[in-house]
């Protein structure tokens, strides 16, 4: 009776399976988990009651993720996520918006010590994953943009750079700022400055390709990454993203601020392999030859 009065009031889901993968019990909490479990499954096969169960449940002595709203597997443990390594690509990291259930795969053993079984415990981690997710959000994003944070950003975009060259390709690096930043700041203040900076990362987003990178390196600096591109496609980008900024109507007391950046570019190429703070340096030169030269401008790098 105390048994069958505890495993009914269990928060955590439980699911036991006799071998082979044959439902040999489960509690209450299962069903709010999975609807086929209000009717009586026991002694049926566990791929009857929960289709596709291979795609989300752990291996045995394993755990993973499960995000129900999803129907398929999130993030895996480490144990799991070293057979199958992942890079990721998302251009802003976002904290789940669905529940999410740890489950982990427990071997029943008999009197022998020999394997009979097995119990999958669904326990609700909705609220601990948010919260790692905030962390890691804080951690590699930039609080003001959204966009990579500098560090973040030089790793995924060393990483984009040696991936271009070793398929035979060449990778564009941008840098550019604000014109005339400062005076934004020291005359409307700096909450109104990180409302700019906020509507040019809107629009750098807003131009960006898929597989493109692009992060907050200081103050009014930004730096893009695009993978798999050269001089004039950059160029091209570049040319549009600058005309893209300067429709920003940055409005204060009345009095509309117009906004513009200058832009300098280097390309890496297969025959010329420097790490990624080098070429940075190239276009950061570009772009002090850009702001010399009028400002509201792109310049490449050898060309200014």
């Amino acid at each position: 009776l105390a048994r069958d009065l505890v495993f009914s009031s269990m928060h955590e889901g439980v699911i036991v399976t006799s071998k082979p993968e044959t439902i040999a019990d489960y509690n209450d909490a299962v069903t709010k988990l999975f609807p086929a479990f209000s009717r009586d499954v026991r002694g049926r096969r566990l791929s009857e009651a929960i289709p596709r169960y291979t795609d989300f449940l752990p291996e045995e002595g394993d755990s993973a993720d499960y995000r129900p709203e999803l129907s398929q597997p999130a993030a895996r443990s480490p144990k799991a996520e070293r057979r199958k390594a992942s890079r990721a690509t998302a251009r802003k990291i976002e904290a789940p918006a669905v529940s999410c259930y740890e489950v982990k795969n427990i071997p029943v053993l008999n009197q022998n010590r020999q394997a009979i079984g097995n119990a999958f415990i669904f326990r609700d981690v909705t609220r601990e994953r948010e919260y790692v997710e905030s962390l890691k959000k804080r951690a590699l994003i930039d609080g003001v943009t959204e966009l990579y944070n500098r560090i973040y950003w030089d790793e995924l975009a060393g990483n984009a750079l040696q991936e271009s060259l070793d398929a035979g390709s060449e990778c564009a690096i941008l840098m550019f700022d604000l014109d005339y930043f400062k005076n934004i700041n020291d005359s409307y203040g700096h909450e109104f400055g990180d409302r700019v900076l906020r509507s040019v990362s809107k629009r750098v987003l807003s131009t960006l390709r898929e597989h493109d990178l692009a992060g907050r390196y200081g103050g009014d600096e930004f730096c893009v990454c695009l993978p798999n591109t050269g001089r004039d496609e950059s160029i091209a980008f570049s040319e549009r993203l600058r005309k893209e900024i300067s429709c920003i109507s940055a409005s204060y007391g009345g009095v509309i601020k117009p906004v513009t950046i200058s832009i300098g570019i280097s390309v890496a190429s297969g025959g010329n392999r420097l790490n990624v703070s080098k070429y940075l340096a190239q276009a950061d030169q570009a772009l002090y030859s850009a702001k010399r030269n009028g400002r509201n401008r792109v310049e490449f790098f050898g060309e200014e």
